[in-house]
């Protein structure tokens, strides 16, 4: 019974590792860039639910100026469209 339990977990883990590859290939292996929007932070940021603004970053700067720090990050990394 264990055994059976074993090659079912194993089984599951590996279906999960191929959905998440495919997934992957369906976005063209895009990875969000996690960095903080402030400009000269190197520090990795909480990603979108947070606005890309590292934990220090975010007690420091007003929402105004995380806003504005997220504006100039955009217009500086915007894609030829």
């Amino acid at each position: 019974m264990r055994e059976q339990k074993r090659i079912l977990v194993e089984r599951a883990k590996e279906n999960q590792t191929a959905a998440r590859l495919a997934r992957a290939r369906q976005l063209g292996g895009r990875h969000l860039d996690m960095r903080c929007r402030v400009e000269g932070c190197k520090n990795m940021s909480r990603g979108p639910r947070f606005g890309y603004i590292c934990d220090k970053h975010r007690k420091e700067l007003s929402a105004k100026e995380q806003r504005e720090a997220r504006e100039k990050w955009n217009a500086a990394h915007a894609k030829a469209a």
